[in-house]
């Protein structure tokens, strides 16, 4: 039996996304309809053929000796909807961290145009290679790197927007140093440094102090690896609320509020965010703010407060008040 024409099957693709309610923005639509994604994992569609490859499924392209994922094609879905939490306009300068097969490049060149520059930096260096093989063959213009992501890419920042595909648990001040003020930083965050999940995809916008989050969504992705040479160990970091002093009078009371309210918080956290999946209903009720600040940066006087080897992150639960917060 003959195999599908491919853009009937990236049609198809598209309108499943769109019923699905993930598939909004027609830049990203039109990206979807042009990229061929056989073309970044050849070896899945020479085995299972092109519908497997345009199912709304992740592609794992390479494993470690043990058998586990080190790199893959991202599920659609997901990387649709990442795309336009980006909000990548033609002309812009995008930094990739993680390659993977370059499907997601190729979209985020498509989406630029000749006008802009995408650079995808990339630790494994044969995923590199790959990578940038199949970029090449379809005449996407992206300068693939291989380096730790964690440092971005200082010698053609800054850039307008950073896109992360493995999620992490800390946040390289590298990343914010890189990105233009009101650029975004869209990241797979972790919320524990010792368990896989809770986690969600965060889209971060830059001020002139640190990073506030602009909107969030269901999502869970391989850990973001890194050179040896800037690991950690494992459990360094602890997570806890902010401290009180105790005051007199009215501001005691007023401080004694406060405190109640921040001891309460990480308790609404851990029961609301304890999966990611109730992400995806959450909005309804209400909404988690994320908020990143550096050593040399003021820091937020309330929330769950987030420890890392570089930045702090900052957790507040928001009540929604009204529909019109409802879409961000």
């Amino acid at each position: 039996m003959a195999e599908p024409d491919p853009a009937v099957l990236r049609q198809r693709l598209v309108a499943h996304l769109r019923r699905a309610g993930t598939l909004t923005d027609p830049p990203v639509e039109r990206a979807l309809l042009t990229v061929p994604r056989e073309l970044f994992v050849a070896p899945v569609a020479a085995r299972h053929g092109l519908q497997a490859v345009y199912r709304d499924r992740a592609i794992v392209t390479k494993r470690d000796a043990l058998g586990r994922p080190t790199s893959s094609s991202s599920q659609p879905r997901i990387m649709t909807a990442m795309l336009q939490q980006l909000q990548v306009r033609p002309g812009q300068r995008v930094l990739e961290v993680g390659a993977g097969s370059g499907y997601n490049a190729a979209l985020l060149a498509t989406l630029v145009g000749p006008g802009g520059l995408v650079v995808s930096v990339e630790l494994d260096q044969e995923v590199a290679r790959s990578a940038q093989a199949a970029l090449a063959r379809g005449g996407y213009p992206v300068q693939v790197a291989t380096a730790d992501g964690r440092w971005g890419w200082a010698a053609q920042a800054p850039f307008d927007r950073i896109i992360v595909t493995a999620s992490s648990d800390d946040i390289p001040q590298a990343w914010f140093d890189q990105l233009v003020e009101g650029g975004r930083l869209v990241l797979p965050l972790r919320f524990s440094r010792r368990w896989f999940l809770p986690q969600a995809v965060v889209a971060l916008q830059r001020t002139p102090v640190g990073l506030e989050s602009v909107a969030m969504v269901p999502g869970a992705f391989m850990a973001l690896r890194r050179l040896p040479a800037t690991g950690r160990a494992p459990g360094a970091a602890a997570c806890r609320a902010n401290r009180w002093r105790p005051e007199t009078g009215a501001a005691a009371r007023g401080a004694l509020r406060g405190a109640a309210r921040r001891l309460l918080q990480p308790l609404l956290l851990v029961v609301l965010y304890g999966l990611t999946a109730p992400l995806a209903w959450l909005p309804g009720l209400g909404e988690l703010r994320v908020v990143v600040s550096y050593a040399d940066q003021p820091q937020p006087s309330a929330g769950l407060r987030l420890r890392r080897d570089e930045a702090t992150i900052f957790l507040t639960w928001h009540r929604r008040r009204g529909r019109s917060r409802h879409a961000r």
